[in-house]
């Protein structure tokens, strides 16, 4: 991720964020949209064609008991991305990334706010998993988060 970005979000400039990310996001230009349809193509084992949506998801600390993220799937689409813009993960207390598959709730798996530009792409309900984050107890919790749908 460009530099730039680690200045915006230190300085809580999430305007001039959103703007470097929509750039980068363009379709076939934009670094990060290269940087996901490699990773699509690779997961189907052959060229995609995606939409997508997103949006920056800020949790800051410390969050009430009653903000604790809910299950879903977000079931129309077939993936989604959670890329970490946090600066210091360690000073994140909560924040989870939370995942399970619908048919065994039992089997959850948590991952821990990550460090800057690490990201998890996931499975939706589409293919029968949900997930959750956690509150946010202490700390700032910034993620960009992508839903991808595949459209052939």
């Amino acid at each position: 991720m460009p530099e730039i970005w680690k200045s915006y979000a230190q300085n809580k400039s999430y305007p001039q964020l959103y703007e470097e990310i929509n750039v980068a996001l363009i379709p076939d230009t934009g670094l990060l949209w290269q940087q996901i349809h490699e990773r699509v193509c690779a997961l189907y084992e052959s060229p995609r064609k995606w939409s997508y949506e997103w949006m920056l998801a800020l949790r800051e600390g410390p969050q009430e008991e009653d903000q604790e993220g809910i299950w879903h799937d977000d079931s129309s689409r077939d993936l989604a991305l959670s890329l970490s813009l946090n600066l210091e993960p360690s000073l994140i207390q909560g924040g989870e990334l939370r995942l399970r598959p619908r048919s065994h709730r039992e089997q959850v798996t948590s991952v821990a706010p990550r460090p800057w530009a690490h990201g998890h792409i996931f499975a939706t309900g589409k293919w029968d998993w949900e997930h959750k984050t956690s509150r946010v107890s202490s700390g700032n919790r910034l993620v960009l988060v992508v839903w991808i749908s595949l459209t052939a």
